[in-house]
């Protein structure tokens, strides 16, 4: 008896329920409480708003904060949408303790039902106290680098919820100098593993990459140029990428890579770069 009380006193029992006799209806089947990796910790989290609509028809993204450093942004057409941001969060890190603010979308609907449903603790802070909301802070830099890029790239700026999601991606997972995190990345400390960087690390933002076009038809190349976006999310490998290809659209591609300095330096390669940029513009 004594063993089964210290047990009980270390571990969760959250799918324990009254059995009635007789019973007079269906147990409920949802386990979503069950699916996800538990945090201990308190994450916080608020919409952004963007002054203009991605070419994704994105206008608005939930970002998720977990002090010093640990970041993650999920683009979204409408602030209702933020319930399935949460259910990619649960999905992609665990369920953690969530602190946010008293807005509609948050506190109301779908996504209050989806924390509770997951055993998600929820903190409410005070009208007024922006200071109390770590993630408000962390929405005005990545706006701030977001801003910085667009313009250091000379990208079209409906891409911005595409750099947004890779900038809180990369915040995540670089190491920072912030004596908390003991020289480890934010995402270690959040999870307890080592992060693989690879899908991150090799390309930068909006940088010229060739991809294999294998519906090219003769005797056009098959290789042709794109720009790099950011990593895929739920297509392809863990090295699959999302390219900006010529007509505008993004595609989903692994098979890719870096000019060669031969490349960059050739006039005739210039021209073909130059072209698929006013391309670009006009599309875009």
């Amino acid at each position: 008896m004594e063993r089964a009380k210290r047990t009980l006193a270390v571990t969760t029992q959250k799918g324990i329920c009254s059995r009635p006799n007789p019973m007079v209806q269906r147990f409920k089947t949802n386990d979503r409480m069950f699916r996800y990796n538990r945090l201990t910790t308190n994450m916080f989290t608020d919409t952004l708003e963007s002054g203009l609509k991605s070419v994704r028809q994105n206008k608005h993204a939930q970002i998720f904060v977990v002090p010093p450093n640990w970041t993650k942004a999920y683009a979204m057409k409408r602030k209702s949408d933020a319930h399935h941001c949460l259910s990619s969060l649960f999905h992609d890190i665990g369920v953690p303790e969530m602190v946010m603010d008293g807005a509609k979308e948050q506190v109301q609907g779908e996504f209050r039902r989806k924390l509770k449903d997951a055993g998600c603790h929820v903190h409410v802070t005070e009208p007024h106290t922006p200071w109390s909301d770590r993630a408000e802070l962390a929405i005005r830099e990545l706006k701030r680098k977001t801003r910085r890029q667009m313009t250091a790239s000379h990208c079209p700026k409906r891409l911005w919820d595409d750099y947004l999601k890779l900038m809180a991606d990369i915040n995540a997972h670089v190491v920072h100098d912030n004596f908390e995190l003991d020289g480890q990345t934010p995402h270690t400390m959040l999870t307890g593993n080592t992060p693989d960087i690879s899908n991150l690390a090799e390309f930068g933002w909006y940088q010229w990459v060739k991809w294999f076009d294998e519906k090219a038809n003769l005797p056009d190349e098959q290789e042709v140029y794109g720009r790099y976006l950011d990593p895929s999310r739920g297509v392809g490998n863990f090295m699959c990428a999302k390219i900006l290809n010529k007509t505008g659209h993004t595609i989903h591609r692994s098979t890719f890579r870096a000019l060669s300095r031969e490349e960059e330096d050739d006039p005739k390669e210039q021209e073909m770069r130059k072209a698929f940029d006013q391309k670009i513009e006009q599309v875009l």
